[in-house]
């Protein structure tokens, strides 16, 4: 049995990029079916080499029982042949968390699923039971403007994130987090303290405004091969840029753009 951390270089390697797609279907702002979102989606996965994949549960939640059938059949599609990192942000107690664990990694066995940590460290034990086949990452440091409510606070001479970032690793060596590529100075702190094999997951690249030459520079102090940066909006929607060509055409265009961009 392959851990997922080594099953993160070995798709690094093989895309020769740390690219994660994001897949968050909005049948408003790309008005397809639902089956000819799937049949787009399958489309550009199979034309394209991406580090990992990143389904946001919530897009396929929305659409009921359909919708999750979808995640399903996407999950078992690309198990396997490429990490799938699902964006489901749980946290809870008890029996509660065993089951949200439970769904992601027996009913989907995706590699990994995001997980919020602010419960306290009861709230991921579970998801960390199913180490080291599969990781989890926890909300460190997010991307949104909200950040600074909560994370930002000082505590014990720090900000509470930075805290978080210290405690998680002892709590769980090898812990995932994510970090968000919207605060470059907080995401080089993040890289300047990271414990050893500890894969970050950075989103807020492309719609919100990180840039990937900032990421790339500050992630390459670690082990770059562990760690993905996401991209979703500016990929699935690429069409809003490219107009005159096709939805898998501009899609393929952004993708590129961005695997060069966070090339090794």
């Amino acid at each position: 049995m392959t851990s997922y951390q080594d099953r993160l270089r070995q798709a690094a390697q093989k895309a020769g990029h740390i690219l994660c797609l994001g897949i968050d279907p909005d049948l408003d702002r790309l008005p397809l079916s639902l089956d000819a979102w799937e049949e787009y989606v399958n489309l550009l996965l199979e034309s394209v080499q991406p580090a990992a994949i990143k389904p946001n549960a919530a897009y396929f939640e929305v659409y009921g029982c359909e919708g999750w059938a979808w995640l399903e059949r996407l999950c078992g599609r690309w198990r396997g042949k490429l990490p799938i990192i699902l964006d489901v942000k749980r946290g809870d107690i008890g029996p509660s968390s065993r089951a949200y664990a439970r769904s992601a990694f027996e009913r989907l066995e995706v590699d990994a699923c995001t997980v919020n940590p602010w419960m306290g460290r009861d709230s991921i034990q579970p998801f960390a039971d199913y180490a080291p086949k599969h990781g989890f990452y926890a909300l460190v440091r997010t991307s949104n403007p909200g950040h600074r409510d909560l994370q930002k606070s000082a505590v014990d001479g720090r900000e509470l994130w930075q805290k978080l970032l210290r405690d998680l690793p002892q709590w769980f060596p090898g812990a995932g987090m994510v970090v968000g590529a919207t605060g470059p100075e907080d995401l080089a702190y993040t890289c300047s303290q990271l414990a050893p094999n500890c894969p970050l997951l950075i989103p807020g690249v492309g719609s919100q405004g990180g840039q990937a030459g900032e990421v790339l520079n500050a992630l390459r102090q670690t082990d770059i091969e562990l760690h993905r940066v996401n991209v979703s909006s500016k990929i699935l929607y690429a069409r809003e840029d490219y107009p005159e060509l096709t939805p898998v055409e501009a899609a393929q265009k952004a993708f590129a753009d961005y695997a060069t961009r966070l090339r090794l």
